[in-house]
């Protein structure tokens, strides 16, 4: 055995375990998002708030697409557009209560973990946003 890892056995224990957690994610709220609904909120918690146009650069969709998914998020009162300063032709969107519901029930989970595999996984975090974003990843470090 030479030490590496075994890559596919860990890309699907990975894909299974991420799978099974916003799964979780998901049954412990009401709202029953979608996917595509879930990775908006994200990454509004990540960045604040952005235009509808960078959303939809983000998420790697096209700006139709965002404009739906924030309408939709919007409607179910989970995201505010607020007129964007510097173009008032345009807005911007933020989240409202359903990440910080989210994030509050997974941090109490957390909480319950010894403190050396919060820390574990708290290290882990930037190799995982990796296989996300590589490119920003890379510029991070």
């Amino acid at each position: 055995m030479t030490g590496e890892p075994d890559c596919a056995d860990l890309a699907g224990r990975l894909l299974l375990l991420v799978g099974r957690l916003a799964r979780r994610a998901r049954q412990d709220s009401s709202a029953g998002l979608t996917p595509s609904q879930l990775a908006i909120l994200a990454t509004l918690a990540q960045t604040g708030e952005l235009r509808v146009g960078e959303l939809a650069t983000r998420e790697r969709i096209g700006a139709p697409a965002a404009t739906r998914l924030v309408a939709s998020l919007e409607d179910l009162g989970l995201l505010v557009r607020r007129a964007d300063r510097a173009d008032g032709r345009s807005s911007r969107v933020a989240l409202d209560r359903v990440l910080r519901e989210r994030t509050a029930l997974l941090a109490g989970r957390l909480r319950r973990l010894p403190a050396e595999d919060a820390r574990r996984l708290g290290r882990a975090l930037p190799v995982l946003e990796a296989l996300v974003e590589p490119a920003e990843a890379e510029r991070s470090r």
